[in-house]
């Protein structure tokens, strides 16, 4: 109907043949006296009728239209939730990962990562015998995993950051000469947390998964 009102606006019939035509094809049924009364549709009256009936109706209709659509768009991003609860694993090859879904989100890029006040690693020596030596924990502080940048659909996302395992620390330093092998035994995280943002750096879910040991 819109597209109709349009036309009407556009096209401006010269004679009766062709207004009769443009009744016909935006099913506007016009009476013959009407017809026959105004016989020069040429004149602007049918032009500022239809554009006032634009202007009074269906403008204000499409303003509301698409008021709500972005009122909705607000409300569905304003509601970020973790679906469930993000749960965590950890191994001496991968480090920790932790992983879960969240919704309510805008469609806009989403950053996922991990932070832990300090992560405590334990090595031991081993030499090509298959002798072991202890080693020394090695504690880092104020550590922050990779960021997993990750693209929404329909305002919900998967997420799996991570923190990978720290550098281990050289042979010379910490076993009794350099031939021996530095090997990771186990982690331990302290104050673990999940930090979800959209767009990266403004912040929208956290999650503590709190002190993650051996």
């Amino acid at each position: 109907m819109l597209a109709r009102k349009a036309a009407l606006l556009i096209y401006q019939p010269r004679n009766y043949a062709q207004y009769a035509q443009l009744a016909q094809l935006t099913h506007k049924v016009v009476a013959p006296d009407v017809m026959a009364r105004s016989p020069d549709v040429s004149r602007p009256c049918h032009n500022i009728r239809f554009t006032r009936l634009f202007r009074r109706w269906y403008l204000p209709s499409l303003v509301l239209v698409g008021a709500i659509a972005a009122i909705s768009a607000v409300a569905f991003a304003q509601n970020p939730h973790f679906i469930g609860t993000p749960t965590c694993t950890k191994s001496v090859t991968s480090g920790l990962t932790c992983s879960g879904s969240a919704a309510g989100l805008g469609n806009g890029p989403t950053a996922a990562f991990l932070t832990a006040d300090s992560i405590t690693a334990t090595y031991v020596c081993k030499n090509h015998g298959g002798n072991i030596a202890p080693g020394q924990p090695v504690v880092t502080q104020s550590v922050t995993g990779p960021t997993q940048t990750i693209t929404p659909h329909n305002g919900r996302i998967n997420f799996s950051p991570n923190i990978p395992p720290p550098t281990p620390p050289s042979p010379a330093t910490e076993c009794p000469n350099g031939n021996w092998k530095v090997v990771l035994t186990s982690l331990s995280y302290t104050n673990v947390v999940l930090h979800i943002e959209q767009p990266a750096g403004t912040p929208v879910l956290t999650f503590n998964f709190g002190d993650i040991d051996p």
